[in-house]
């Protein structure tokens, strides 16, 4: 356990209590990038129950300043989406004085660790299914405001992505490589991250899960699809979420299946109403989220080396870095910013990407 967190046996202890089962074994669970506890429990007839401890409840920076302590997100959104039948666990005890959560427990099996041992078929079919389960999480855009949800006040708007932008530029550029970016360069490249941001940030908003990735879907027994980690859900465009799925930070996913996914997600969405543009356009708004995401998580990477020591972390930027010349490379108008961060030691030398359409 973390410095001033709970042992594993008190939470074991407490969550007895409120189970009203005898004594639990316990065993602590690895986090992700939050500082988030976890303790699987069981007990003596096998049954088994997730612990999550929360830490880190009022840090979120998309947080207003009516939202920090008022309410549990965690409880509140995943209430919310489960009361909507999304596949989210179901949230069996909260103790809201300390943030001490029992969850349905989902098991190990990540839709990162499905992919690695699946044959391509099911792969798609697993991905196909995780698209559809996003266009129905858009379609309740219009309950989340009426109900006021937490995840409906706050927004990727466009200070928000240039924001997340800059990060980038910190702690990609002049913390990991100490290049320290001139009066001039920093106006031309807040410039150009302004224009992405504005790009995407202008389009109609839905209601996101924020970090729909391969570590935060779940593969359980029966083949279904379950979501984890959807406490920081705000609103963003309708490519957002579908951005994380198919340019995720920690799987390489093959060409084609991501233009399945992408076509198979514009087809539903132009049928709900949530996306009006025709798919070339769509294509367009994706890549672009794509880029913006994928450089927001290049500099998130090296922050959370250097500050929640993850240094780990360090080891993953290269399929990052690689991906975001892909998706520069890819459109004419992003040249001027390719080459900005090329000047800048983004990465090790020119990619070959950039010379392929130059």
């Amino acid at each position: 356990m973390a410095d001033g967190a709970p042992s594993g046996a008190a939470v074991a202890a407490w969550a007895a209590t409120v189970l009203g089962t005898e004594q639990l074994e316990w065993a602590p669970l690895p986090a992700d990038a939050g500082s988030r506890i976890y303790v699987r429990l069981r007990a003596a007839d096998g049954r088994t129950w997730l612990a999550m401890i929360l830490r880190d409840r009022g840090t979120d920076y998309l947080a207003g300043p009516d939202d920090s302590n008022a309410e549990v997100a965690f409880l509140t959104i995943g209430t919310f989406l489960r009361e909507r039948s999304w596949p989210v666990p179901q949230i069996l005890h909260c103790d809201r004085h300390r943030d001490w959560l029992i969850v349905e427990d989902l098991g190990d099996v990540r839709l990162q660790d499905a992919i690695e041992s699946t044959a391509a078929v099911e792969c798609r079919a697993l991905y196909l299914q995780a698209v559809r389960l996003l266009i129905e999480l858009q379609r309740h855009t219009a309950d989340a405001r009426l109900r006021g949800s937490i995840a409906a006040r706050r927004a990727l708007d466009v200070p928000t992505l240039a924001w997340e932008l800059w990060h980038c530029a910190e702690w990609a550029i002049e913390a990991h490589r100490g290049v320290h970016i001139e009066a001039d360069a920093d106006a031309q490249l807040r410039a150009e991250f302004l224009r992405l941001a504005v790009e995407i940030g202008t389009a109609p908003m839905v209601l996101a899960h924020r970090d729909y990735q391969s570590r935060n879907i779940m593969v359980v027994t029966d083949g279904s699809l379950r979501v984890i980690d959807f406490q920081d859900a705000a609103m963003a465009n309708p490519a957002y979420d579908l951005a994380s799925l198919l340019a995720d930070s920690y799987v390489e996913l093959d060409c084609e299946l991501i233009d399945d996914c992408v076509e198979e997600f514009h087809r539903l969405s132009i049928r709900t109403g949530t996306v009006s543009q025709d798919l070339t356009a769509f294509r367009r708004l994706f890549d672009i989220q794509a880029l913006q995401r994928t450089l927001k998580v290049a500099g998130r990477f090296v922050w959370l080396a250097r500050v929640a020591g993850q240094h780990d972390r360090i080891g993953m930027l290269g399929p990052v870095l690689a991906r975001a010349a892909t998706l520069l490379a890819r459109h004419d108008d992003l040249a001027p910013l390719a080459r900005m961060l090329v000047a800048h030691g983004f990465w090790d030398a020119p990619p070959a990407a950039f010379s392929a359409v130059r």
